[in-house]
């Protein structure tokens, strides 16, 4: 296994941590919701051994700056913290992951910034226009996307999931991957103490607030 080391970068008037291991050309994964830098723990072992992976918390999640107001979650920020982290990391250009609302980011950033995106790797997130496309003339999407009305909506929605130790998204989320033998209990622990950080659940609904 790779030895990951835990880092702060100040960038873009906040605070990312930040897993990483490995030396060579940039591989930078983003993560979606609600997850935070451990998604990648596997991709991080497997591609250590060729390039410098980093995995970063995104803004508001985990140990990484939650800055208050959800204008502070709006996508220009989100992008620019990624052209922040490239630079801090020393490099011009990456290999861009993205999963979900890392996706989203990814899709986004590359179409904006090509000079600093070597290849680009998505999964599980269309592109925005298709996405938006789809919203617009497939039923069948928005009743598939109608969590993120009530994420947006919804008042109550933080004390409805942290509710008796985040059990919604523990039945939801861990529980299938225990039974299957995919995650563990440590893995558990790792989630439940990421999402529990002060101030990570609202930082991450705000994504969709803002959105």
């Amino acid at each position: 296994m790779a030895e990951i080391r835990h880092e702060f970068a100040e960038v873009n008037d906040i605070r990312l941590h930040y897993a990483t291991a490995g030396r060579g050309k940039l591989v930078l994964f983003l993560h979606g919701f609600p997850e935070f830098w451990y998604e990648w723990k596997r991709q991080i072992e497997e591609f250590s051994a060729d390039f410098c992976v980093v995995a970063p918390d995104l803004r508001g999640y985990n140990l990484s700056s939650k800055p208050a107001g959800v204008e502070q979650y709006k996508l220009d920020l989100l992008l620019e913290d990624v052209r922040a982290l490239i630079r801090h990391l020393g490099y011009d250009k990456c290999f861009l992951v993205g999963h979900d609302w890392g996706g989203f980011i990814a899709w986004t950033f590359a179409g904006l910034f090509p000079e600093h995106v070597e290849k680009l790797i998505v999964v599980n997130a269309p592109h925005p226009a298709i996405f938006l496309r789809e919203l617009r003339d497939n039923p069948a999407q928005r009743e598939a996307s109608q969590y993120m009305v009530m994420f947006r909506a919804n008042p109550g929605i933080e004390q409805l999931i942290s509710a008796n130790n985040f059990a919604l998204f523990d039945q939801m989320l861990l529980e299938p991957l225990i039974a299957s033998g995919r995650f563990t209990e440590a893995d558990r622990r790792m989630y439940l103490d990421a999402w529990s950080q002060p101030g990570a659940l609202t930082a991450g609904l705000n994504y969709y607030r803002a959105a």
